[in-house]
């Protein structure tokens, strides 16, 4: 039996994912001249995701038996990677 799966720490991670598949289909419909629409919403998607991750900065839990582990530092980590 599966227990101990909370996907709160896996949210920035999911976001970043489902954003860039979605980024990726609307790419293909974006003419070349019109490129720059392209990095707005990748600007969007990272904003998007520091949010959640901005939200849960104090939250310490793990999910999957203690695989993924959410902790301030693991937060400042991810905050760190979706500004840079």
């Amino acid at each position: 039996m599966i227990k101990g799966i909370d996907l709160v720490p896996l949210l920035p991670f999911l976001i970043v994912i489902g954003w860039a598949c979605l980024l990726v289909l609307a790419d293909l419909f974006i003419p070349k001249d019109r490129k720059w629409i392209t990095a707005f919403l990748a600007a969007i998607g990272l904003v998007g995701a520091l949010i959640p991750t901005s939200l849960n900065f104090s939250r310490n839990s793990a999910s999957f038996s203690g695989m993924i582990v959410q902790d301030s530092f693991s937060s400042f980590l991810q905050l760190l990677f979706l500004l840079i």
